[in-house]
């Protein structure tokens, strides 16, 4: 087992992989809360920040505010396993541009025609993209020695 540097980190993180997103929590007395995991489609170039999509209006898009610490995970399933994990601040939120940001990210996961059918429904004017710059990395390879 040994851990990856930091292009092989970058590299995975790049790779297409569907990410899990924990967002903290408090509780309205202002309690500390579990935080709130879900699973993201996501993009991400090396030495550059994070970003994925949700609805404004679902539970994500309500908890992240800018400055707001996250942690995001993306695994390979296969055996002999690996991830990486990363943990950092929201940079920034905006409303997502179809042809910019949302078509490109479904077709990253659906393909062409699945990511243009996704695309062209209703609802899609809803969505915001969320910049997350990394502060730190944590990753394992099982399959390196």
């Amino acid at each position: 087992m040994a851990g990856l540097t930091l292009e092989q980190k970058q590299t995975f993180l790049a790779g297409l992989h569907v990410g899990m997103l924990s967002i903290p929590r408090t509780t309205p007395a202002g309690e500390v809360a579990a935080p709130l995991t879900s699973p993201v489609w996501y993009g991400y170039e090396a030495d550059g920040e994070l970003s994925f999509l949700t609805m404004n209006n679902s539970k994500k898009g309500k908890l992240l505010k800018v400055g707001l610490p996250v942690s995001f995970c993306v695994q390979d399933e296969k055996p002999p396993y690996a991830y990486v994990s990363v943990t950092g601040k929201v940079s920034r939120i905006t409303e997502s541009l179809l042809e910019k940001e949302l078509r490109p990210i479904a077709r990253r996961y659906l393909g062409t025609a699945g990511g243009d059918a996704y695309t062209d429904r209703e609802g899609v004017e809803n969505t915001i993209t969320v910049a997350v710059a990394i502060d730190s990395w944590l990753a394992v390879d099982y399959g390196s020695s």
